[in-house]
This record gives C-alpha cells, structure tokens and sequence, in this order.
C-alpha cells in the first residue's frame, strides 16, 4: 500500500495516546484515553480497508485493459506478489551487518513496563526516543562486530519471584527471573528474526511453549479435541503429562 499522509498522521496521534495511556496514574483518564485510541484505530483501519479496496479495484481495472492471454498471468502475479524484505548489507568479509531498518523494527518490539537490567535504561526510553537514537545503537552494535569492541550486554540483576498460587516460605515456590540490558534484548531480538525460520524446522508442530503466534491456549484446544474425539468414536486415548518442575534442577559433579 502506498504512502499516505492522513494514515501517517492518524498512526503518529494514536502512538502518542498510547505512550499518554502508559504514563497516566488515573484509572479515569486511562479509560479516556484508551477510548480515544479506540476510536482512532477504528478510524485507521477503515480508511486502510478503503485504500486498498481501491487500489484493488484499480488492480482489476488495470487486467481488464489487457490481452485475454496476458490477464492470467497478471493476475497471478498481483495475487502473489510478495512483502518487499528489508535490504541486506554485507560487510567487506560477507558478514550480514544490522541496519537501521532492521534495529528499529526490533525496538519497536520491547515490551512497555518492564523492570530495568544493570544498565537502568527502560525499553521505553529507547523506543519512544529520538530517530538518531536507533543510528547511535546501529553504529554501537556494527562496531562491536567489524572492530571486535567488548561492550558489557552479558551481565544481568538476578530477582526472584513468588510462584502464584503456592506458599510462601519455601525456596522451591520461588521463581528466578534475570532481568536483562536493554542494549541486549535488541541484539537477542535481531538474532531470532534472522535464526527463527531455519529453527521452527526443527521444532515439534505440537510446541507451542516460546514460539511466535503459539501459546498454551494452542495446548488447550488440542487436549479438548482430543477428548471430544475419544467420546464421539468411543476410543481409547492416552495421554502422557510431563512434571516441568524440576527439568532445570543442577546436580553436582564428583572429578
């Protein structure tokens, strides 16, 4: 779809209720607000659907001119064309560098109101931040990799958490979380866009832990399927759970 100067501006306003609906204290006006983002994204997406109905329609019109041999063959193409991927650039050694493209699609990935690294930035500060701000971190992370600098991205504050739903007390109910640099959550978000096709082809298709568009709700409804066929052709099925609890425990080595 092309460039559209009213879309542009009606995505810029929604963006800044959204950054006012994460900074508001009121419960009051964070409904307010949301409302209004609310009425703006119904506005966007109906001025989208519009936009591309006509430039479907002008698609349409576009094969009707043409000969009755050429029409299949546009059509097919149009149908098929595929999403334009961010450009690649290689360094002098054949090295796939990031680029800024490619950094600010992953910042604009951070999650809001998470709990800061070692470093104390918030992932806010950095996706809502200046466009300079994503060639500044571009030139940082392209100079770790042509010039070899050491940054310090692999330390992190370690907390813990109580498990819901368990007692208070015991070391077992509570949950370790390392609570990471923000400069590194860029970096890991690059590497899995770049990796993350090649690994899914590895991966189980009954995974749904940790995995883009897949979730337990995925687990959920296979379970109920099952049991529901079991029912409907009075079947025998079993079905093995697995106790994850202490698939992480260490154990200590005698040289």
């Amino acid at each position: 779809m092309s460039y559209d100067p009213v879309l542009a501006a009606l995505s810029e306003k929604q963006k800044q209720v959204r950054i006012k609906i994460n900074e508001s204290k009121s419960h009051s006006k964070k409904k307010e607000l949301k409302a209004e983002r609310n009425k703006l994204l119904h506005e966007l997406q109906s001025m989208v659907k519009c936009k591309q109905n006509k430039e479907l329609d002008k698609a349409a019109e576009d094969i009707n001119k043409l000969l009755d041999h050429a029409c299949m063959f546009k059509a097919v193409k149009s149908l098929n064309k595929k999403k334009s991927e961010n450009p690649k650039i290689f360094d002098a050694d054949g090295n796939f560098i990031p680029i800024i493209d490619e950094i600010q699609t992953v910042i604009a990935r951070l999650n809001n109101n998470r709990a800061c690294g070692e470093d104390r930035i918030p992932g806010e500060l950095i996706k809502y931040g200046a466009d300079t701000l994503f060639k500044v971190i571009c030139n940082i992370l392209n100079r770790v990799f042509s010039e070899h600098d050491e940054i310090n991205i692999n330390g992190g504050k370690v907390i813990t958490l109580q498990n819901p739903g368990k007692a208070k007390g015991p070391v077992t109910n509570l949950r370790p979380i390392t609570l990471l640099n923000t400069l590194r959550k860029v970096l890991s978000l690059i590497v899995l866009n770049r990796t993350k096709h090649d690994i899914n082809e590895y991966l189980s298709p009954s995974q749904s832990g940790f995995r883009e568009g897949r979730s337990t709700s995925n687990i959920v409804w296979s379970h109920r399927w099952l049991v529901s066929k079991t029912y409907a052709e009075d079947i025998d099925f079993f079905i093995t759970g697995i106790e994850m609890s202490s698939a992480f425990d260490t154990f200590s080595l005698t040289y």
